[in-house]
This record gives structure tokens, C-alpha cells and sequence, in this order.
């Protein structure tokens, strides 16, 4: 894969490109295993970090914050929640 290549399935996965280029890179994948191997690497990664950052702090991490000194609103009202 050019570096060209991983670049737009960087891109692609993102959905950063416009319809063109989705078609362009579409009829790409459909003949290059790896990209599409890569891509399915890349939305696994992307869904993990997704969950990632849904989920609540840790308690731990909610007492430490208070215990610890002040936190801004913001952080106070998530640590609430």
C-alpha cells in the first residue's frame, strides 16, 4: 500500500472525504485485502476509544478529585453524575 493509499484510508475511516473520493476508495478496497483488513482494524480502534470515552470515572477517581483539592465546575458536576 503507497503511502498515498494509507492516507486516504485514514481518511476514509474518518469519514473525512467527500462522496468522490468514497467511491474512488471504495472500488479500491473492494480489490486490496489488506486496505480492507486495515480498515476494519482502524473501526475496531475507533469503537473501542468510542466506549472508552462514554464510560463514567472509576469512584476512585471521583473521591481522589475531591479529596485532593479543587476542581473546576465542569469536573465537579461530572464527578456528581
Amino acid at each position: 500500500m503507497s503511502s498515498d493509499e494509507h492516507a486516504m484510508l485514514e481518511l476514509y475511516v474518518l469519514d473525512a472525504v467527500d462522496e468522490m473520493e468514497r467511491r474512488r476508495f471504495d472500488k479500491h478496497l473492494r480489490a486490496c485485502s489488506t486496505c480492507r483488513q486495515q480498515r476494519d482494524s482502524m473501526r475496531e480502534v475507533l469503537a473501542d476509544l468510542s466506549r472508552m470515552v462514554a464510560m463514567p470515572a472509576p469512584p476512585q477517581l471521583r473521591e481522589a478529585s475531591s479529596r485532593d483539592g479543587p476542581i473546576d465546575a465542569a469536573a465537579r458536576q461530572y464527578c456528581a453524575g
